[in-house]
């Protein structure tokens, strides 16, 4: 990272980032100034250790949209999500994932609580989002643990527990009997 004498970022250096699969795939210059401090795979990334001079870094495997919305908080300080409002919970999940992923601490946190401040006033997590979860973060995420929340506090089920065991994954409903 390049810094003045004052240590003043300079946001001189930059590096590529390839997101996305073919035919979305898109290429984003991001500055070091800013994405190396806040983000742990960024940083390693970019390091001799692991870096290949030239190369983007390849996040092929995420969507185009979640990383625009990622880099519109961190320039800008609000992801300003588009979304229908019946899946505003999958939208936040995806974020959560990829700052989780990212090992971006300040983002993940706000995201959670912007989570959080949703809940009060939406519907709960669909068992799709609740599998989406469970298969993209670790035992004990926070992302998780507010889903699980959510579902303790305001779920009013009318299912059986067959129906139940077939819609939620196993793990889901023994967190929140837990």
């Amino acid at each position: 990272m390049e810094t003045n004498a004052d240590t003043r970022p300079t946001f001189q250096a930059t590096f590529q980032v390839l997101v996305g699969a073919a035919p979305n795939q898109k290429t984003y210059t991001l500055h070091d100034d800013i994405f190396l401090l806040r983000s742990v795979y960024f940083a390693s990334a970019r390091s001799q250790a692991w870096s290949k001079d030239g190369e983007p870094i390849d996040l092929t495997d995420e969507d185009p949209d979640v990383f625009e919305a990622y880099l519109r908080y961190v320039y800008l300080g609000e992801p300003r999500l588009q979304f229908e409002e019946d899946s505003w919970f999958q939208v936040h999940a995806a974020l959560y994932v990829l700052a989780d992923k990212l090992g971006d601490l300040k983002t993940a946190n706000f995201i959670i609580d912007w989570i959080a401040k949703c809940s009060e006033r939406s519907s709960i997590p669909e068992a799709s989002e609740a599998r989406y979860v469970y298969d993209h973060t670790a035992e004990g995420s926070h992302l998780r643990r507010i889903l699980i929340d959510m579902l303790l506090h305001e779920w009013d089920c009318q299912e059986s527990e067959d129906e139940l065991r077939n819609r939620f994954p196993k793990d889901v409903l023994l967190d929140v009997l837990q």
